[in-house]
């Protein structure tokens, strides 16, 4: 009944602070945000971009078209086009593939040494 009053929430809190913040700023909608990762893809990001578009393991999806990837970023780094949500997510599924499917691997590869080790041998 404290945070909630209507369809108003963190009702206590905002009632609280009415004296001291404007109310079109109090009760406007909420609004998100976003990292500005555009000029990172341009610059300190740039390899890490290229090296997602490039990856093997992305392209082994099948999911993707590499070379409209490739104009995709091109036309982002070059200024032509923001494409900065797009390039996110790719980077973002692309390490998505590999944290799935490297401790596998990684797990499945080590087993016989771990078994060995523990047998004395």
């Amino acid at each position: 009944s404290l945070k909630l009053r209507g369809q108003e929430g963190k009702y206590v809190f905002k009632k609280s602070l009415e004296h001291y913040v404007p109310n079109d700023v109090m009760y406007r909608p909420k609004m998100g945000f976003s990292v500005p990762l555009s000029a990172s893809f341009k610059g300190a990001l740039r390899d890490r971009v290229d090296a997602a578009v490039n990856s093997e393991i992305l392209d082994d999806t099948q999911y993707f078209d590499r070379d409209y990837l490739r104009t995709v970023v091109a036309d982002h780094q070059s200024g032509v086009r923001e494409h900065s949500a797009i390039i996110w997510s790719l980077m973002m599924f692309e390490s998505f593939l590999r944290r799935v499917h490297e401790p596998r691997d990684s797990v499945l590869s080590e087993t016989p040494a771990i078994h060995t080790a523990a047998a004395g041998e």
